[in-house]
């Protein structure tokens, strides 16, 4: 019997060590569970950080290109997506467009400050004749489309949008801007006076700089501009006349800042023209309020709008975003896009 209540009470006393066995168990698991909850909630976090990593990287080099500004006019943006739209549809070079848009820009500014307006209905009619146009084109010389059903529109609308990649809206504004710019060009094209100062102006086109260096110094030299321009000239048009361009009144050429400049008899510095040709110019006289003579006339009715633009402009807060590395990017998704 003692035996027995002898190990009772070493049972007792056993039982009674077990609470801190426990505890000291219990605190181990806590802890195992809690660092593998550290362990996660590290996990998930860096999991997060790769991903908004990996995402940021994804917007930065595939997304945000196409967000970029690369033209504001007076605070009005043009962003990449739209532009490189507007480059594959009208397959200009891209510093071209950018120019094109500025001065789409100002067209919108400008026009309802003059009293110009454009309705809804101006533009269904705009597409019509557009989509008239284009089915002429398409059916060729021998056959006039006068007008065209509402099914076949709808059809030619439709392909317009998927093969430009514009939206409905950005090509409706398209066309709202052309009918803007019209209305805006015959106000000027009234304008245009009939008389103005003028000069009488002569060219030597060349190949080159050099050698149009090589025709300015034989005329410095003593030789008659007339003569040198009919024996090196490259402009057909004016060489057998001693390269005569005739009287000009100011907005006739891309050179008035150059031309009107000259003092009767001056020579020009070689110029660089479009197209990589050069020339000298050379002022023989110079007349105030002078009749201007017909086809000056018709060239300064066409160049209305222009001469207007590229004055208007230095009126406006233009700022060009278009670097080399940009443009580069530019003309690749050009290539890309037309899988050449």
């Amino acid at each position: 019997m003692q035996s027995k209540v002898g190990s009772g009470r070493n049972a007792v006393g056993s039982a009674a060590g077990k609470p801190s066995t426990r505890k000291a168990a219990n605190a181990a698991l806590a802890k195992s569970r809690r660092r593998k909850r550290l362990f996660a909630i590290l996990g998930v976090s860096l999991l997060v950080t790769v991903m908004l990593a990996g995402g940021t990287y994804v917007y930065q080099t595939r997304f945000a290109p196409f967000r970029a500004t690369v033209l504001t006019v007076d605070g009005s943006a043009v962003k990449m997506d739209y532009f490189l739209k507007r480059v594959r549809m009208a397959g200009s070079d891209a510093s071209s467009m950018l120019q094109q848009l500025a001065y789409e820009q100002l067209v919108k500014t400008e026009a309802p400050k003059n009293g110009i307006a454009v309705s809804e209905t101006d533009i269904d009619d705009g597409l019509q004749s557009i989509a008239l146009g284009a089915a002429n084109e398409a059916a060729g010389d021998t056959t006039t489309i006068d007008e065209i059903s509402e099914a076949d529109f709808q059809a030619w609308y439709q392909n317009l949008l998927k093969t430009t990649g514009l939206s409905d809206g950005e090509y409706r504004d398209i066309v709202r801007t052309e009918l803007l710019a019209a209305h805006l060009h015959q106000n000027l094209v009234d304008q245009v006076p009939e008389q103005a100062d003028q000069i009488h102006a002569f060219a030597i086109v060349t190949s080159s700089s050099s050698d149009a260096e090589k025709a300015r110094d034989r005329i410095a030299s003593g030789e008659a501009f007339s003569d040198v321009a009919t024996e090196v000239s490259e402009d057909t048009q004016t060489k057998d006349n001693g390269g005569d361009l005739g009287w000009l009144a100011l907005g006739a050429t891309d050179y008035d800042g150059i031309l009107f400049q000259l003092d009767a008899g001056g020579v020009s510095e070689p110029v660089a023209l479009n197209g990589g040709k050069y020339a000298l110019f050379m002022v023989s006289e110079k007349a105030a309020n002078r009749n201007i003579d017909d086809q000056v006339y018709e060239v300064l009715k066409s160049r209305a709008l222009y001469n207007w633009l590229i004055q208007e402009l230095p009126n406006h807060n233009v700022k060009y975003n278009l670097s080399e590395k940009r443009l580069s990017w530019v003309n690749a998704q050009i290539v890309k896009s037309s899988g050449t």
